[in-house]
């Protein structure tokens, strides 16, 4: 009882190595390689408000059903990286793990759109590119109308402009996925801290409690238990009395 009591108000391992993360090599606690990201999401939020505006009149001026579901599909996760955002330094802040969940799923969305986006890249440069070249070109060709087309030289150097695009993409993709694999460990490492910190906080004040009540519990029991044992029990009593008178009329005979 003594053990369990004493292991409820022990302080909690803040600067445990589970909770560290290397940040520009040097270790940094979760909590502020979280504040870090958010800070760094925050000002890329900020930078894109001029495309989004960009995205919105173009919209407007020029109305197609692609180009109106590309911007609302832009928007609703602009709108999604701002919650995510302000709910990362609530999150933080109060010690709430569950309001990090939407950051969690926007990193997740992220990763799997950079995942695809890197797949169809090699796909493209290991099978697909002379293909997809010709596809192109065809395209450029129906919609200028057939006023242009295009020489062999033009084409060659055309295919040529596309592959260095798409090696370069390639890396810039690659590069994007190691740091959202970064960043998506350092947001599971707060989450898991906020939530062990939690649960440490609640095991604590929720055994002080029942162990107190148990005191007294045992505390009354042991005082009931000795005022019983003043007493002899009944049945005791009466064979005692009973002996006794046995024993005078014996020696009154």
């Amino acid at each position: 009882m003594k053990r369990n009591r004493i292991s409820g108000r022990l302080p909690f391992a803040h600067s445990a190595s589970r909770y560290l993360c290397c940040c520009l090599c040097c270790a940094c606690h979760v909590r502020t390689g979280a504040l870090i990201i958010g800070v760094v999401d925050a000002l890329g939020v900020g930078g894109n408000l001029y495309r989004l505006g960009e995205m919105y009149f173009s919209a407007i001026h020029y109305p197609s059903l692609v180009g109106k579901l590309i911007f609302f599909t832009v928007l609703a996760l602009f709108m999604w990286n701002i919650l995510a955002i302000l709910t990362l330094f609530a999150a933080v802040c109060m010690g709430r793990p569950r309001l990090l969940l939407p950051k969690l799923g926007l990193q997740l969305v992220t990763l799997g759109f950079l995942l695809g986006l890197g797949a169809a890249c090699i796909v493209y440069l290991c099978s697909e590119a002379d293909r997809t070249n010709s596809a192109l070109i065809s395209i450029y060709e129906s919609v200028s109308g057939g006023v242009h087309k295009m020489t062999e030289e033009e084409r060659a150097e055309l295919d040529d402009i596309l592959r260095m695009t798409i090696i370069s993409l390639l890396v810039v993709v690659t590069v994007s996925i190691m740091i959202e694999i970064w960043f998506f460990w350092v947001m599971l490492s707060c989450y898991k801290y906020l939530r062990d910190k939690d649960h440490h906080f609640r095991a604590t004040t929720g055994e002080l409690q029942p162990m107190a009540a148990l005191d007294m519990d045992a505390t009354t029991d042991d005082c009931c238990f000795n005022r019983q044992s003043l007493q002899p029990p009944p049945p005791y009593a009466a064979n005692i009395a009973r002996a006794q008178m046995i024993n005078e009329s014996l020696n009154w005979l």
